[in-house]
């Protein structure tokens, strides 16, 4: 089914606030899956990646990433993803330092499982724990079985939250964007040029705000699967499409589970 042309909005819940608190110096770590990914990254409070990269990039606290036009960054043999942005915690609990992340790609992140990693791995008060803000050029291209895959790791004080503006290619050879609980997108802006893609689902994580003038196809699935009720800290507020969102599924180009409704 598709649903384009003229401009509509649902509104299906709430949005949160976006709320981050950051204490202390910023301090950025890049550890590589295999040391060539030395070879086309810099490292520093600003990583840059210019040529072929080989080997998870991890990005550990506050800081930016960009792959720029003509680069790749893939994984290596042992790799879950091209690029990982977390945050860290402490056994008390009593830390508020999150990681608010800014990553620019004009050039590839190309994932096996996924292709950028968002992921909390420690007690965090911060909100949210891991902050990832991606802008994809017209140029960029991030790829993976999951292009972008957000995953808070626990219940409690773990909480990841991302932006997300296209203009390039965000495609998953299975979804493009997906999550696990604690965690989803305050915002996707998939631009006239923009192509968000996945073969059994093009948007499964819940998404504050979604405004589409591309095309987000979601294959076998929905293009977008509202699901976001139980989804602490984003929830779905509303759909703005001039764009086409498209399915080749039974179920609807924009989908809203029995199990979501209220």
């Amino acid at each position: 089914m598709m649903f384009g042309g003229n401009m509509r909005k649902m509104h299906v819940g709430t949005l949160r606030s976006l709320r981050t608190y950051l204490m202390g110096a910023s301090v950025v770590a890049l550890l590589a899956g295999t040391s060539a990914a030395w070879a086309g990254c810099t490292a520093g409070d600003s990583i840059t990646c210019t040529g072929a990269t080989v080997g998870e990039v991890t990005l550990t606290s506050t800081g930016t990433v960009d792959v720029t036009k003509g680069a790749t960054l893939t994984v290596g043999a042992t790799d879950d993803a091209a690029l990982g942005v977390t945050s860290t915690g402490s056994s008390s609990g009593y830390t508020y330092l999150g990681t608010n992340a800014t990553v620019i790609v004009d050039g590839t992140i190309s994932g096996n499982q996924y292709g950028v990693l968002g992921n909390a791995t420690g007690f965090n008060y911060a909100y949210p724990s891991t902050s990832l803000n991606m802008t994809v050029g017209a140029t960029g291209q991030v790829l993976g079985q999951t292009a972008i895959y957000l995953d808070a790791g626990a219940a409690g004080y773990h909480t990841v939250a991302a932006s997300l503006d296209n203009s390039g290619l965000v495609q998953g050879s299975n979804v493009a964007l997906d999550y696990d609980a604690s965690a989803g997108f305050f915002f996707v802006s998939n631009d006239a040029t923009g192509v968000i893609r996945g073969a059994n689902g093009a948007i499964l994580a819940p998404v504050g705000t979604l405004t589409n003038a591309g095309l987000i196809d979601g294959g076998s699935g929905s293009a977008y699967a509202i699901a976001s009720l139980a989804s602490w800290p984003v929830y779905s507020s509303s759909i703005t499409n001039t764009g086409t969102m498209t399915s080749s599924s039974w179920e609807t180009s924009i989908c809203n589970p029995p199990s979501e409704r209220t």
